[in-house]
Protein backbone atom coordinates (compact mmCIF):
# COMPACT_ATOMS: atom_id res chain seq x y z
CA UNK A 1 0.00 0.00 0.00
CA UNK A 2 2.49 2.20 0.70
CA UNK A 3 4.51 1.79 -2.50
CA UNK A 4 1.12 2.52 -4.56
CA UNK A 5 0.63 5.98 -2.68
CA UNK A 6 4.34 6.61 -3.00
CA UNK A 7 3.90 6.04 -6.77
CA UNK A 8 0.92 7.80 -6.78
CA UNK A 9 2.48 11.10 -4.84
CA UNK A 10 5.22 10.70 -7.37
CA UNK A 11 3.01 11.11 -10.83
CA UNK A 12 0.99 13.68 -9.25
CA UNK A 13 4.52 15.63 -8.68
CA UNK A 14 5.60 15.32 -12.34
CA UNK A 15 2.10 16.06 -13.06
CA UNK A 16 2.42 19.53 -11.31
CA UNK A 17 6.04 20.01 -12.82
CA UNK A 18 4.74 19.33 -16.32
CA UNK A 19 1.86 22.14 -15.51
CA UNK A 20 4.45 24.65 -14.36
CA UNK A 21 6.86 23.92 -17.66
CA UNK A 22 3.73 24.35 -19.76
CA UNK A 23 2.52 27.42 -18.19
CA UNK A 24 5.94 28.56 -18.32
CA UNK A 25 6.15 27.98 -22.15
CA UNK A 26 3.05 29.68 -22.69
CA UNK A 27 3.83 32.89 -20.97
CA UNK A 28 7.04 33.53 -22.24
CA UNK A 29 5.71 32.44 -25.82
CA UNK A 30 2.73 35.36 -25.14
CA UNK A 31 5.96 37.67 -24.35
CA UNK A 32 7.78 36.93 -26.89
CA UNK A 33 4.75 37.30 -29.53
CA UNK A 34 3.85 40.72 -27.68
CA UNK A 35 7.30 41.68 -27.13
CA UNK A 36 7.73 40.89 -31.59
CA UNK A 37 4.40 42.57 -32.16
CA UNK A 38 4.97 45.73 -31.05
CA UNK A 39 8.47 46.04 -32.11
CA UNK A 40 6.49 45.32 -35.76
CA UNK A 41 4.74 48.35 -34.92
CA UNK A 42 7.21 50.51 -34.04
CA UNK A 43 9.21 49.65 -37.22
CA UNK A 44 5.46 50.47 -39.10
CA UNK A 45 5.07 53.39 -37.94
CA UNK A 46 8.83 54.55 -38.26
CA UNK A 47 9.46 53.50 -41.65
CA UNK A 48 6.18 54.06 -43.83
CA UNK A 49 6.84 56.26 -46.25
CA UNK A 50 4.78 56.98 -49.67
CA UNK A 51 5.52 58.03 -52.81
CA UNK A 52 5.27 58.71 -56.73
CA UNK A 53 7.60 57.78 -59.54
CA UNK A 54 7.21 58.72 -63.35
CA UNK A 55 8.78 56.71 -66.32
CA UNK A 56 9.51 57.15 -69.43
CA UNK A 57 11.18 54.92 -72.21
CA UNK A 58 12.01 55.62 -75.82
CA UNK A 59 13.78 53.49 -78.09
CA UNK A 60 14.56 53.42 -81.95
CA UNK A 61 16.08 51.29 -84.33
CA UNK A 62 16.66 53.67 -86.91
CA UNK A 63 17.56 57.45 -87.01
CA UNK A 64 15.13 60.22 -85.85
CA UNK A 65 15.06 63.89 -87.64
CA UNK A 66 12.56 66.87 -86.84
CA UNK A 67 11.46 64.35 -84.12
CA UNK A 68 8.53 65.58 -81.74
CA UNK A 69 6.93 62.94 -79.00
CA UNK A 70 3.65 63.64 -76.73
CA UNK A 71 3.32 61.16 -74.69
CA UNK A 72 1.10 61.11 -71.39
CA UNK A 73 1.74 62.91 -68.38
CA UNK A 74 0.27 62.45 -64.58
CA UNK A 75 -1.83 65.21 -64.21
CA UNK A 76 -1.06 67.86 -61.69
CA UNK A 77 -2.64 67.69 -58.55
CA UNK A 78 -2.54 69.56 -55.28
CA UNK A 79 0.00 67.07 -53.88
CA UNK A 80 2.68 66.95 -57.20
CA UNK A 81 2.89 67.86 -60.44
CA UNK A 82 5.02 65.04 -61.73
CA UNK A 83 5.45 66.56 -65.38
CA UNK A 84 7.06 69.86 -64.22
CA UNK A 85 9.04 67.65 -61.82
CA UNK A 86 10.21 65.75 -64.64
CA UNK A 87 11.06 68.70 -67.17
CA UNK A 88 13.26 70.29 -64.20
CA UNK A 89 14.86 67.18 -62.33
CA UNK A 90 14.45 63.94 -64.12
CA UNK A 91 17.23 61.54 -63.99
CA UNK A 92 19.29 59.48 -66.50
CA UNK A 93 18.93 61.49 -69.86
CA UNK A 94 20.81 60.59 -72.52
CA UNK A 95 21.42 62.18 -76.26
CA UNK A 96 20.34 65.38 -77.89
CA UNK A 97 16.72 65.07 -76.37
CA UNK A 98 14.81 67.83 -74.64
CA UNK A 99 11.64 67.80 -72.52
CA UNK A 100 9.07 69.90 -71.80
CA UNK A 101 5.28 69.85 -70.94
CA UNK A 102 2.81 71.23 -73.75
CA UNK A 103 -0.58 71.79 -73.88
CA UNK A 104 -2.16 69.95 -77.05
CA UNK A 105 -5.54 69.59 -78.29
CA UNK A 106 -5.96 67.03 -75.59
CA UNK A 107 -4.63 68.04 -72.88
CA UNK A 108 -1.29 68.43 -71.19
CA UNK A 109 1.26 66.01 -72.66
CA UNK A 110 5.45 66.00 -72.22
CA UNK A 111 7.13 66.84 -75.57
CA UNK A 112 9.94 65.13 -76.15
CA UNK A 113 11.80 66.40 -79.62
CA UNK A 114 15.32 66.44 -81.47
CA UNK A 115 16.45 67.70 -84.59
CA UNK A 116 18.37 64.60 -85.01
CA UNK A 117 18.36 61.51 -82.77
CA UNK A 118 20.97 59.26 -84.81
CA UNK A 119 21.24 55.42 -84.31
CA UNK A 120 24.87 53.87 -85.05
CA UNK A 121 24.83 50.55 -85.10
CA UNK A 122 28.01 49.11 -83.09
CA UNK A 123 29.32 45.19 -83.46
CA UNK A 124 31.01 42.95 -80.97
CA UNK A 125 32.26 39.56 -80.92
CA UNK A 126 32.21 37.33 -77.85
CA UNK A 127 35.65 36.15 -77.30
CA UNK A 128 37.37 33.65 -75.09
CA UNK A 129 40.75 35.08 -73.14
CA UNK A 130 42.72 33.91 -70.68
CA UNK A 131 39.92 31.49 -69.67
CA UNK A 132 36.93 34.24 -69.92
CA UNK A 133 34.91 35.49 -72.29
CA UNK A 134 35.11 38.68 -73.48
CA UNK A 135 32.38 41.05 -75.82
CA UNK A 136 35.08 42.80 -77.93
CA UNK A 137 34.09 45.69 -80.95
CA UNK A 138 34.77 45.26 -84.09
CA UNK A 139 34.03 47.24 -87.27
CA UNK A 140 30.91 46.76 -89.29
CA UNK A 141 33.32 44.53 -92.29
CA UNK A 142 33.95 42.54 -89.67
CA UNK A 143 30.48 41.16 -88.69
CA UNK A 144 28.75 38.08 -90.03
CA UNK A 145 25.19 37.65 -89.05
CA UNK A 146 25.74 34.10 -89.32
CA UNK A 147 28.35 33.75 -86.91
CA UNK A 148 26.78 33.38 -83.52
CA UNK A 149 29.36 34.91 -81.49
CA UNK A 150 28.69 38.06 -83.33
CA UNK A 151 26.15 40.71 -82.17
CA UNK A 152 24.96 43.71 -83.36
CA UNK A 153 23.20 46.56 -81.39
CA UNK A 154 21.21 48.59 -83.61
CA UNK A 155 18.87 50.65 -80.83
CA UNK A 156 19.20 53.37 -79.25
CA UNK A 157 16.69 53.85 -76.01
CA UNK A 158 16.92 56.67 -73.00
CA UNK A 159 14.86 56.31 -69.92
CA UNK A 160 14.90 58.57 -66.95
CA UNK A 161 12.18 58.90 -63.63
CA UNK A 162 11.20 61.30 -61.13
CA UNK A 163 10.28 60.59 -57.86
CA UNK A 164 8.42 62.96 -55.61
CA UNK A 165 7.88 61.76 -51.54
CA UNK A 166 4.51 62.27 -50.39
CA UNK A 167 3.56 63.31 -46.77
CA UNK A 168 0.06 61.10 -46.44
CA UNK A 169 -0.79 57.86 -47.54
CA UNK A 170 -0.91 57.39 -51.48
CA UNK A 171 -4.41 55.38 -52.38
CA UNK A 172 -4.11 52.66 -54.34
CA UNK A 173 -7.10 51.29 -54.11
CA UNK A 174 -9.29 53.66 -55.85
CA UNK A 175 -6.57 56.12 -56.82
CA UNK A 176 -9.06 57.96 -59.66
CA UNK A 177 -10.43 59.26 -56.19
CA UNK A 178 -7.79 61.64 -56.36
CA UNK A 179 -4.45 60.60 -57.24
CA UNK A 180 -2.12 61.84 -60.51
CA UNK A 181 -2.67 59.44 -62.96
CA UNK A 182 -2.16 59.61 -67.16
CA UNK A 183 -3.50 61.46 -69.15
CA UNK A 184 -5.14 61.78 -71.88
CA UNK A 185 -7.52 59.16 -70.80
CA UNK A 186 -11.33 57.95 -71.39
CA UNK A 187 -13.63 54.86 -70.65
CA UNK A 188 -11.51 53.25 -68.07
CA UNK A 189 -13.39 50.31 -67.77
CA UNK A 190 -12.44 46.44 -65.42
CA UNK A 191 -10.23 44.02 -67.75
CA UNK A 192 -8.41 40.99 -67.71
CA UNK A 193 -5.00 41.38 -65.25
CA UNK A 194 -3.20 38.67 -67.68
CA UNK A 195 -1.77 37.09 -64.75
CA UNK A 196 -2.77 35.15 -61.41
CA UNK A 197 -3.68 38.15 -58.83
CA UNK A 198 -5.98 36.62 -56.60
CA UNK A 199 -8.49 39.18 -54.61
CA UNK A 200 -6.00 41.57 -53.96
CA UNK A 201 -5.09 43.67 -57.12
CA UNK A 202 -7.85 44.59 -59.91
CA UNK A 203 -6.95 45.87 -63.30
CA UNK A 204 -8.50 48.50 -65.94
CA UNK A 205 -7.85 49.49 -68.85
CA UNK A 206 -8.90 52.79 -70.62
CA UNK A 207 -8.31 54.81 -74.20
CA UNK A 208 -5.67 57.33 -74.62
CA UNK A 209 -3.19 58.87 -77.23
CA UNK A 210 0.40 59.23 -78.27
CA UNK A 211 1.28 62.12 -80.67
CA UNK A 212 4.50 61.41 -82.81
CA UNK A 213 6.04 63.17 -85.64
CA UNK A 214 9.55 62.58 -87.47
CA UNK A 215 11.03 61.15 -90.37
CA UNK A 216 12.66 58.01 -90.33
CA UNK A 217 12.90 55.18 -92.74
CA UNK A 218 9.77 52.47 -93.27
CA UNK A 219 10.97 49.89 -91.25
CA UNK A 220 12.04 51.74 -88.37
CA UNK A 221 10.39 50.80 -85.03
CA UNK A 222 10.12 53.38 -82.61
CA UNK A 223 9.18 52.00 -78.69
CA UNK A 224 7.20 54.42 -76.23
CA UNK A 225 6.44 53.65 -72.88
CA UNK A 226 5.61 55.98 -69.84
CA UNK A 227 4.57 54.65 -66.81
CA UNK A 228 3.14 55.78 -62.76
CA UNK A 229 3.59 54.67 -59.35
CA UNK A 230 2.08 55.37 -56.40
CA UNK A 231 3.73 53.16 -53.62
CA UNK A 232 3.52 53.03 -49.89
CA UNK A 233 6.60 51.43 -48.55
CA UNK A 234 7.28 50.02 -44.89
CA UNK A 235 10.47 47.65 -43.75
CA UNK A 236 9.12 45.07 -40.67
CA UNK A 237 11.72 42.54 -40.98
CA UNK A 238 11.55 43.37 -45.01
CA UNK A 239 9.94 45.45 -47.57
CA UNK A 240 6.79 45.68 -48.16
CA UNK A 241 4.40 47.66 -50.57
CA UNK A 242 1.21 48.37 -51.74
CA UNK A 243 1.10 50.47 -55.10
CA UNK A 244 -0.96 51.61 -58.32
CA UNK A 245 0.78 51.15 -61.47
CA UNK A 246 -0.72 53.33 -64.68
CA UNK A 247 1.13 52.56 -67.71
CA UNK A 248 0.14 53.60 -71.67
CA UNK A 249 2.79 51.86 -74.17
CA UNK A 250 3.07 52.04 -77.95
CA UNK A 251 4.91 51.01 -80.97
CA UNK A 252 5.48 52.91 -83.89
CA UNK A 253 6.23 51.85 -87.81
CA UNK A 254 7.99 53.80 -89.94
CA UNK A 255 7.40 57.84 -90.50
CA UNK A 256 5.14 59.75 -88.20
CA UNK A 257 2.84 62.32 -88.86
CA UNK A 258 0.11 62.82 -86.26
CA UNK A 259 -1.90 60.71 -83.46
CA UNK A 260 -1.48 57.14 -82.84
CA UNK A 261 -4.37 55.89 -80.27
CA UNK A 262 -3.03 53.83 -77.45
CA UNK A 263 -4.64 51.29 -74.44
CA UNK A 264 -3.40 51.92 -70.98
CA UNK A 265 -4.08 49.76 -68.24
CA UNK A 266 -4.10 50.77 -64.30
CA UNK A 267 -3.19 48.20 -61.81
CA UNK A 268 -4.50 48.62 -58.45
CA UNK A 269 -4.04 47.51 -55.04
CA UNK A 270 -7.28 46.95 -52.79
CA UNK A 271 -5.79 45.28 -49.86
CA UNK A 272 -3.93 48.51 -48.41
CA UNK A 273 -2.20 48.25 -45.23
CA UNK A 274 -4.11 51.30 -42.88
CA UNK A 275 -1.86 53.98 -42.73
CA UNK A 276 -0.05 54.81 -39.08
Amino acid sequence: MTDEREGSWLADDWRRVALGVGLGVVVLLAVVIGAVWLYSGHLYRTSYESEYTYEVTLATDGTLTNATIYLPVPEATDTADLGAAAVERGTNRSGPLTYEVVETERGPMLAVSAAEWTVTPEYYQFVERNGRGERVEISESEYDPEDPSMVVNDTRSVRFEVTVPVDRSVDTGTPWAGEPLLRPRVDRRPSDCGFPVGDRLRCYAYESAVYASYDTASDTEVYASTTLYGTNAWWVFGWNYDEYRDDVTVTLDGPQAGWTDATGTLETDTDQRDPP
